[in-house]
């Protein structure tokens, strides 16, 4: 580093706290591992998957503080600004009608269960409270299966919604990172998308209904459409 004109001669290696993680908006690995749970909820993560210089060569050395040194200056360039930071949000859904929408992503793995139920009653939340110009939804998975699970399409149909035409689709890291507000359907964050996303982050930690009974995958559907409910309330309270 002095190479490139850094004194680190005065630094000391100290470890992270618990609570400097809580306040921090991106964590950036370095290749060590640790576990998604070690980390608050709705931190965004970015894990770049260095090696270790410890035991390389000068000019290996060299070369990797060089991609480091790009790394930092392309995840600045990439963070969002203040304006659309999640402390912002419910700022931004009360200015003119002119204003980008609220981005609302509603994501788990495979798309085929939660996710769906919870996009579908946003749907209607959105055509009940007249807010198709203030929200924008997206939904998708990150490894989406094939088609709803059956006993899903099944039990949306026992209240009037139907789900036989949905298919699961893929959603795009452009989906994830420009979206205001990301829930997650209790599959955990590493699962859903290990890089990690722009907006505010939200797990609702959720029963996978895939194989449960029509009992049980009322109850989850019914949870679901609570938290979409609560959901609306929190953003239309702030249009």
């Amino acid at each position: 580093m002095a190479e490139k004109g850094y004194d680190l001669s005065s630094q000391t290696p100290q470890r992270v706290t618990t609570e400097e993680l809580a306040h921090c908006d991106v964590v950036a690995l370095m290749g060590c591992s640790i576990s998604i749970d070690d980390l608050p909820l709705g931190v965004v993560t970015r894990d770049w998957g260095f090696i270790e210089p410890a035991t390389s060569d000068p000019e290996t050395v060299s070369a990797l503080s060089t991609e480091i040194e790009q790394q930092v200056i392309e995840l600045i360039d990439d963070l969002p600004s203040p304006i659309n930071s999640p402390e912002h949000i419910t700022e931004s859904m009360s200015e003119s009608n002119n204003s980008e929408p609220t981005v609302v992503a509603l994501i788990c793995v495979q798309n085929a269960g939660r996710s769906q139920m919870a996009y579908a009653f946003a749907e209607q939340e959105l055509e009940n409270r007249g807010l198709h110009d203030e929200i924008k939804l997206v939904t998708g998975g990150t490894q989406p299966a094939d088609y709803v699970h059956d006993e899903v399409v099944e039990s949306m149909s026992e209240i009037g919604i139907d789900l036989s035409d949905r298919t699961p689709r893929e959603v795009t890291f452009e989906e994830t990172m420009q979206s205001d507000y990301v829930i997650t359907m209790g599959c955990s964050a590493q699962d859903v998308c290990p890089a990690g996303w722009a907006g505010e982050n939200r797990d609702w930690d959720l029963t996978d209904p895939d194989g449960k009974s029509s009992a049980e995958v009322a109850a989850i559907r019914d949870e679901i459409k609570s938290r979409v409910s609560a959901l609306f309330d929190e953003l239309e309270s702030g249009h």
